[in-house]
């Protein structure tokens, strides 16, 4: 499979790790996968090309909320996305130096 039809498919199953304050009610995991799978497609602050993927998306046909969102209100939601995946990232590079630094320790001793 291309990377397209990769992406494509992806959301589905992609599983986000909420810090406190960024699990909104109004938006649900399907719906931020699909905006973190969006991001990378179409690039950060492509909102109006974001916002007509939720339009287009057959998944979403009955989701009046998130079909109706804003550009703007599409943004600041892609922008919390951002902050927790980055805060993701940065806890998992910090426990792999932990145990890159236990394993040097293991190998001295």
């Amino acid at each position: 499979p291309t990377s397209a039809e990769l992406l494509d498919n992806c959301w589905k199953t992609l599983k986000l790790n909420y810090i406190q304050g960024t699990k909104n009610r109004a938006y649900t995991e399907e719906e931020d996968a699909f905006l973190l799978c969006m991001m990378h497609r179409h690039g950060f602050g492509s909102n109006e090309r974001i916002r007509l993927e939720i339009r287009r998306a057959w998944q979403f046909r009955f989701d009046w909320y998130f079909k109706s969102r804003s550009s703007q209100e599409i943004q600041k939601r892609c922008e919390a996305i951002v902050k927790m995946v980055e805060k993701e990232v940065e806890e998992y590079r910090a426990q792999e130096a932990k145990d890159e630094a236990a394993q040097q320790a293991k190998e001295l001793a």
